[in-house]
């Protein structure tokens, strides 16, 4: 979909739900378009404070905002912006920017790759990831090969990145 990137930065699973807790959406808007070779897409999702026992804190109601911008270049190729903000009422906002490509010069050459910064309130969460890809595909061979860096601090609270502070990279 439009909020689709090289790296998943948005998770919408984790809307309604901190901690592995449910909590209660009160109100959302999701609008999504295509003018010409345009994209857009916004995602606004409110949710409820919970209260939960008493040697636990509580869950604070939080909005999830998104704004992805993509643009069709060269024909089958794209590049694009993401824009993302978690901001709970106890003030602890998490953004996350990023921009993305992919690039298809022919049907059987496809590299992409995308660059993110995340910026959270208090200690940590600034940090900064990239992911970048290439695949060659013929009738009966392919060869491709990818590159993963994600800082120890990259803090993508919307999204579903398992693992910080990793370098990996390889030929396939």
């Amino acid at each position: 979909g439009i909020f689709d990137t090289p790296m998943p930065l948005l998770y919408s699973r984790r809307i309604g739900s901190a901690g592995g807790r449910e909590t209660p959406i009160l109100a959302g808007v999701k609008l999504t378009g295509k003018a010409g070779a345009q994209s857009v897409g916004l995602l606004s999702v409110q949710t409820d404070s919970v209260d939960v026992a008493d040697d636990v804190d509580d869950i604070p109601g939080t909005n999830f905002s998104a704004l992805r911008i993509k643009r069709d270049v060269l024909g089958s190729s794209s590049v694009g912006l993401l824009l993302l903000s978690k901001t709970p009422t106890d003030g602890l906002n998490n953004q996350t920017a990023s921009a993305d490509f992919r690039y298809n010069p022919t049907r059987e050459i496809k590299i992409g790759g995308a660059v993110a910064q995340t910026l959270t309130e208090g200690e940590g969460g600034d940090g900064m990831a990239m992911d970048f890809d290439g695949l060659w595909t013929s009738e009966y061979s392919w060869a491709g090969g990818s590159y993963r860096d994600v800082e120890d601090d990259f803090n993508a609270e919307m999204g579903f990145i398992t693992r910080t502070g990793v370098r990996t990279g390889g030929v396939f």
